[in-house]
């Protein structure tokens, strides 16, 4: 994978594949990370969901790869940042209700 292909995953599917490896990391090198709030969690995720996407993208603008127009470019990465958050948070939820309820059954 090129640096320009990886650019081009990061801002847009590819943000739920590198979130989940960002934050795996986060979790084990922040030991405090599972003592904060679940709002401070949520309000991380949000934003790296977003930051990443958008920041992927301008770095391709820089670099000379695509041109800078918030409907192709940053509009994207706002919309794939956004699925991201939506599809994780949704995911979350449903596993930890999945999860209460084989250890209530149990």
């Amino acid at each position: 994978m090129t640096f320009q292909e990886f650019l081009t995953y990061a801002s847009g599917p590819g943000i739920n594949v590198i979130i989940g490896f960002a934050l795996t990391f986060v979790v084990e090198w922040f030991p405090q990370w599972e003592d904060l709030d679940k709002k401070i969690k949520r309000l991380v995720f949000f934003l790296a969901s977003l930051i990443i996407p958008v920041a992927s993208a301008l770095l391709g603008v820089v670099a000379g790869y695509q041109q800078l127009d918030f409907a192709t470019t940053i509009w994207p990465c706002l919309v794939a940042g956004f699925v991201a958050f939506t599809t994780g948070t949704f995911g979350y939820k449903g596993m930890t209700k999945i999860i209460s309820r084989k250890t209530n059954s149990a």
